[in-house]
């Protein structure tokens, strides 16, 4: 259902009584004479479009055309994209809003969010990409010798994951069991536990030099409903199709989104990208991109604007 503009108090809209009467007999005489009787169906919404329209520089036809498109939301859009300093076209077609927890919720995709950080002057380094993550297990030693049971197997002891490897750990292989003494020997496991994108932002902000280092991992997309899985308190999640179809991409456009955030509040403000919807929300049905892209689903062609 089109939102409406509640006309009694836009008064920065019809600059007076006058006009606003004017804007409503043309609307009449446009629905009467079905001109745009694909794009606008009624009075109200030729209404709307007209002042919508008006308020964003587009022409009466140019508005009527666009007819109930043009409506409270996608005022909100477009006015949140000239303070991205993003082109109205694109702010209608890319920049949506929701209603959730009685609240309106601005998100658009990573395109956009690295549009505006670029223009912000911010560096955008991709540390790891969808890198995996692996164990390790110690082995028991005496000196420089691996100790044994009384069945000649290497003796195990505790398993750690990649983050709590030191220096003092030196990865061995079956084909090469050297280790100086003092160092702990480990075997690598064959297969990866989990994997991980870390981003770097750098932007340089009053002559101060920020860096914001993020990562983010695909146990922390399944926690967060997006990936299928295992959760890390042993549900089972089914995940979303763009992130079972395009994890290390959505991964990669989680770990920006979060950066971005951070290094340019001041740009962003509270802008979402489409993935995180989900965590302003409380709502996993948001956090699906496909749902998000078709609440917007009209294409909406340039035609001299932008």
């Amino acid at each position: 259902m089109t939102d409406k503009l509640d006309l009694s108090k836009n008064n920065a809209l019809t600059t007076s009584l006058e006009g606003f009467k004017s804007i409503k007999e043309l609307a009449n005489e446009i629905v009467s004479s079905k001109l745009f009787s694909s794009s606008v169906s009624n009075v109200e919404e030729a209404i709307e479009a007209m002042m919508v329209g008006s308020e964003v520089g587009f022409s009466v036809a140019m508005s009527l055309k666009l007819g109930k498109m043009l409506n409270r939301k996608s005022l909100i859009s477009i006015l949140r994209g000239k303070e991205l300093e993003i082109g109205t076209i694109t702010s209608m077609n890319d920049i949506h809003v929701i209603e959730a927890n009685g609240r309106e919720i601005i998100y658009t995709g990573i395109h956009i969010i690295t549009a505006v950080l670029i223009k912000a002057g911010v560096k955008i380094e991709i540390l790891k990409d969808f890198a995996p993550l692996y164990q390790y297990t110690e082995l028991s030693t005496e000196g420089s010798v691996i100790k044994r049971d009384t069945n000649k197997q290497v003796i195990l002891l505790r398993t750690l994951k990649e983050n709590e490897l030191t220096d003092k750990h030196k990865i061995i292989s079956e084909t090469d069991m050297t280790f100086e003494v003092g160092r702990i020997p480990v075997f690598k496991h064959e297969n990866p536990y989990d994997y991980i994108t870390s981003v770097k932002l750098s932007r340089t902000f009053d002559k101060v030099l920020n860096e914001i280092p993020i990562s983010y991992t695909l146990q922390d997309a399944i926690d967060a409903g997006l990936m299928k899985g295992i959760s890390s308190t042993k549900e089972v999640i089914k995940g979303k199709d763009n992130w079972i179809k395009h994890t290390k991409t959505m991964l990669r456009n989680r770990a920006i989104a979060i950066a971005g955030r951070i290094i340019a509040a001041d740009k962003l403000g509270s802008t979402y990208e489409y993935s995180e919807v989900v965590d302003v929300t409380n709502d996993p049905t948001y956090s699906d991109d496909e749902k998000i892209i078709n609440i917007s689903s009209t294409t909406i062609e340039e035609e001299g604007h932008n």
